[in-house]
């Protein structure tokens, strides 16, 4: 049985977070244009990333209120499309979708799944053949085309994976090192046709590493923070609970030496989100965290 009033609870919060940044995109926008005519048309620019953020956040309200309203009627975690129930761990994922079917939410889920999986076969088997790799490197490439920062994630999942492997078993580092060059080289050749397109579009082989035509002069990401209040941001991401639980499943993955997959999983998680804490300082601890 579903306990719609928790995910009500959630979807609510939502809600007013929206709702408030909606109201902050208006007042944005209210404010008055520069009469310099340089200055006005950068505004200009800024003001249609507003209206988009605006607009996107405005369809999630109308989902979360359509939620809502599921919820309030007893349907809540029916499927919209097939009538089935949605299963509550993917529900989690979903809360204000209704359909069973939305691979946009969960592709990342069900790849970086198969990633552990993957390193898990290969250590319960002390597989270290190079093919075992290359099915490595392909996942890592799937992972990457969904979003460039679960790039950063699989990358270091898998590095941390062969460097603690290669540290308990000293008697064969080249045999890791070989291992780390064919999953390095499987990731780069199944990326060619994504980083391809990338080219065509924005001029860069992997955004944000090279950043291509994104302007120097525009930055909707990072906060211009003083070196002490970088500091209080990244330190209130780091400690706060939907963050700090990654630390949890590490220690006990290190001291108890349970499954090496589930320890590299965890590391390249809390990697990645101590590198975007760093960088999104526009952003928040919850949207970090999700």
């Amino acid at each position: 049985m579903i306990d719609s009033t928790s995910y009500g609870r959630l979807l609510k919060q939502r809600l007013q977070e929206l709702t408030e940044k909606v109201s902050d995109i208006d007042g944005a926008l209210r404010e008055t244009d520069s009469p310099d005519g340089e200055e006005r048309a950068t505004e200009n620019e800024d003001d249609e990333v507003l209206e988009d953020l605006g607009n996107a956040a405005l369809n999630e309200i109308s989902r979360i209120n359509a939620a809502l309203h599921r919820i309030k009627n007893g349907t809540y975690g029916v499927c919209t499309s097939c009538g089935g129930m949605i299963n509550e761990a993917r529900l989690v994922v979903l809360l204000p979708f209704p359909m069973l079917n939305s691979a946009s939410h969960i592709s990342g889920l069900a790849l970086f799944l198969t990633l552990f999986r993957s390193l898990d076969l290969i250590e319960n088997l002390n597989d270290m053949r190079p093919r075992m790799f290359w099915l490595v490197g392909l996942l890592v490439a799937g992972i990457a085309s969904l979003r460039a920062h679960y790039l950063a994630t699989a990358t270091v999942t898998v590095v941390a994976f062969l460097m603690i492997d290669m540290w308990r078993h000293r008697d064969a580092v080249r045999a890791r090192m070989i291992s780390l060059f064919h999953a390095g080289g499987a990731s780069v050749v199944f990326l060619l046709p994504w980083m391809a397109t990338l080219w065509q579009s924005s001029s860069t082989p992997m955004y944000p590493v090279f950043p291509g035509t994104h302007r120097p002069d525009y930055e909707n990401y990072s906060a211009p923070l003083g070196f002490s209040e970088h500091l209080s941001f990244f330190g209130d991401v780091m400690i706060s609970p939907g963050v700090a639980l990654f630390a949890v499943p590490v220690i006990l993955y290190a001291f108890r030496r349970a499954s090496l997959a589930g320890l590299a999983l965890y590391l390249g998680a809390l990697v990645t989100t101590a590198v975007l804490s760093w960088v999104f300082t526009y952003s928040d601890a919850e949207n970090i965290h999700r």
